[in-house]
């Protein structure tokens, strides 16, 4: 294990693992006359007789602009007005939110807002902390309500993950950021790397790829590989070889014995289409055969994959069990979390939740 050389925030307790995996049933969606609503659990709740400006959903909250210009916040089964007047931009993760007002940069996250800059500079989000650059150019990263110093000095190619951030440091050190310590990975600057929740994936300056997962780091293989891509405690990656692997929590796997046309992962879900056009998906270690076609279009969030079949139907992978997303042909849909909306321009949309159509 790399020792930590610096604790800014104390010892923190992680409960990403005991927390429910499920979201917490929220989206939204104008129709055709502009009317704005709130889907919430099962309840579907009018919220703005006009059109909005914008929206941004989350795990528990939705922000949005009002057509009069309000920032306004739903949460816990209520609508406030956050701001009478709306921010220069505002970012919405599963866990917090971001806004600029007047020059300074807020984050709400706990029903409470609170300015962590006076000055607006570089900065990058993530599900649960903020990283950014003050007005003397020092790193700084917000997390869990506190504000710590990162680096004193500027740094190079920094990438924000969901809890932790990747940096070069100004001796063109390997640097990480996780769990309120500060790891010194690599002495060189590595060939390249990818941040997902937990873990990093990182080619040394010699090509060697290794994994930085929860505090250790291990090397999957000798050879950099052609394509990555980093979820939540996972990596999926093609070797040198063509082989489809995954490392998944500390395991590493071979998925597919060549290589994929395509593949994404997000979140906790891994969705590829083969050279022999079988649409197939990775969840939690299980591999599902889903198609014998590759979807033009299909989304992950979450622990969920959407996707609509030959027949213009939404077809969901919701936590490892293949359902109907929708009981009609679709135009179009949106996955929020765990929640799909389909034919959006509709007065009445067509919401799909844990296995029940509203």
């Amino acid at each position: 294990m790399n020792r930590p050389i610096r604790i800014f925030l104390g010892l923190l307790v992680f409960i990403w693992g005991t927390a429910d995996s499920f979201g917490q049933g929220l989206a939204a969606f104008q129709d055709n006359r502009g009317f704005f609503y709130v889907f919430d659990a099962g309840q579907i709740k009018m919220l703005e007789g006009q059109a909005v400006k914008s929206y941004q959903v989350g795990r528990n909250m939705l922000a949005y602009v009002n057509n009069q210009g309000q920032f306004k916040l739903y949460e816990n089964g209520f609508a406030k007005v956050l701001r009478e007047n709306a921010p220069e931009r505002y970012t919405i993760t599963d866990y917090l939110m971001t806004f600029e007002m007047g020059g300074s940069l807020y984050a709400y996250e706990n029903r409470q807002s609170k300015r962590i800059a006076a000055f607006i500079g570089e900065y990058q989000l993530g599900d649960s902390l903020v990283a950014f650059l003050d007005f003397n150019r020092n790193i700084n990263v917000y997390y869990q309500g506190d504000v710590a110093n990162m680096e004193v000095f500027d740094v190079k190619n920094m990438k924000c993950g969901k809890n932790l951030v990747a940096y070069v440091d100004n001796m063109e050190q390997f640097t990480i950021w996780y769990a309120g310590q500060k790891y010194l990975i690599e002495n060189f600057t590595p060939l390249s790397y990818y941040v997902g929740r937990n873990t990093v994936a990182f080619s040394d300056y010699l090509g060697r790829f290794k994994i930085f997962h929860k505090g250790e780091v291990i090397q999957a293989d000798p050879f950099e590989p052609t394509s990555v891509q980093v979820g939540d405690d996972k990596v999926a990656y093609v070797n040198r070889n063509g082989q489809l692997m995954m490392f998944d929590d500390g395991i590493i796997t071979e998925l597919e014995n060549q290589p994929p046309t395509r593949f994404s992962l997000n979140d906790a879900v891994l969705a590829y289409g083969m050279p022999n056009r079988q649409f197939k998906a990775c969840y939690k270690g299980v591999i599902f055969t889903l198609e014998s076609y590759i979807p033009d279009v299909y989304r992950i969030d979450n622990e969920m994959l959407a996707y609509t079949d030959f027949m213009g139907k939404v077809k969901v992978l919701d936590h490892g069990v293949l359902r109907d997303g929708s009981d009609r042909i679709v135009s179009e849909f949106e996955l929020m979390l765990d929640v799909v909306v389909s034919n959006v321009n509709l007065n009445t949309p067509r919401i799909y939740y844990r296995g029940k159509f509203y």
